[in-house]
């Protein structure tokens, strides 16, 4: 399975505040744009599983990631993990000024790359509209290929389609100690439940879900 890793740069056009987790507004903002635009349901309250373009709707496979494989062993696998990821380049809160600049990482987990076009231009979308307490506005600068360091518009991400060069995950070293930060809130659960307290193997354990979840997907 390839990653693919990506810096988008943007410019703030008015006031933007972005409170105490930035990536929690980003994503959820990325998400709402995505359904606006690409959801032919607009603004009805349907169900991804039951649309018929599910397949390959990109709010549907990216934001909702929904399992549509009826699975005997895995009845309970209604959706699939994300197959992206967003961090910020900054810590939060943060209020930036007309003028201003600032980035955020996403990476792109295996044959999700190609719906990097769409994701692109759906953040673009809501920077027009506005995002944080302010509402406020921003554009896109470039997107850079944290790997090899190229740069990107937005119609040159379309003619590339798909083809990027991947995260190398060849490890050189082997360590006996794992230090894990949580940079966003993190909510795991066993048996239905929300864990209260999270050990290593819990952590490991949910992991390895997300690996067979990944690697059933289409």
């Amino acid at each position: 399975m390839e990653l693919f890793s990506f810096c988008l740069n943007f410019k703030v056009e008015t006031e933007l505040l972005l409170e105490k987790y930035p990536s929690i507004a980003l994503r959820g903002g990325m998400g709402m744009s995505m359904k606006h635009t690409f959801c032919v349901m607009g603004k009805k309250k349907s169900i991804c599983r039951d649309c018929l373009l599910a397949e390959t709707c990109p709010y549907a496979r990216v934001f909702e990631s929904v399992s549509l494989q009826n699975l005997s062993n895995m009845k309970k696998a209604t959706h699939y993990p994300h197959p992206f990821a967003i961090t910020p380049l900054f810590n939060g809160p943060i209020s930036l000024k007309a003028g201003e600049n600032f980035a955020f990482s996403i990476t792109i987990v295996g044959s999700a790359i190609k719906y990097l076009p769409h994701i692109v231009f759906s953040i673009e979308k809501l920077g027009a509209k506005g995002l944080g307490k302010h509402r406020g506005k921003f554009s896109l600068c470039h997107i850079t290929n944290v790997v090899d360091g190229r740069n990107y518009n937005l119609e040159e991400l379309t003619y590339e389609n798909g083809n990027f060069l991947p995260v190398s995950l060849e490890y050189q070293k082997v360590s006996n100690i794992v230090e894990i930060e949580f940079l966003t809130p993190c909510r795991l659960k066993k048996e239905g439940k929300t864990l209260q307290t999270i050990d290593f193997v819990d952590i490991v354990n949910h992991l390895q879900w997300q690996r067979l979840f990944r690697a059933l997907q289409p």
